[in-house]
């Protein structure tokens, strides 16, 4: 015998439930004792970003000594010409930064090697890094660097 079934995947893993597939065939009973043929299955983790944050030394304009902290963890590995883009909104109009100040913080996952890292504004101004995968991939785990502002 064999059976399929479409599954809808959620944009992230459960936050307040296991993150399972449960499955039961013939279902009429309530006592746990009368469920005969049921099983809970393991899901991988939704390929999404999470633990994302963004951090600055300094808010004042003009400030030569700012660095901005960027934190995100991956589940699966980003591949080429995969990547991660960081755009910023209208509170971060005109920011510049400076991607040869890119620099890894400790307890994270380092950054491959060969990743290129580019900065451009946008046409209204709004800074966009860019993240790109060269040959190594970014593996999963856990990202933290911070780039001069």
């Amino acid at each position: 015998y064999g059976l399929r079934a479409k599954v809808l995947v959620p944009e992230h893993n459960p936050r307040t439930s296991s993150n399972l597939f449960f499955i039961e065939l013939g279902f009429d009973r309530w006592g746990l004792e009368e469920r005969l043929m049921a099983s809970a299955i393991p899901c991988p983790p939704v390929r999404a970003l999470v633990n994302s944050g963004v951090a600055y030394s300094t808010s004042q304009a003009g400030r030569t000594d700012n660095r901005m902290q960027f934190q995100f963890q991956t589940v699966s590995a980003l591949q080429q010409p995969g990547g991660i883009f960081i755009t910023g909104n209208e509170h971060t109009r005109g920011f510049d930064l400076v991607p040869a100040t890119l620099r890894g913080l400790p307890d994270a996952t380092p950054l491959p090697h060969d990743l290129r890292v580019t900065f451009r504004q946008a046409p209204d101004l709004t800074p966009v890094l860019q993240l790109r995968v060269q040959g190594l991939p970014l593996a999963p785990g856990l990202y933290r660097f911070d780039i001069v502002a």
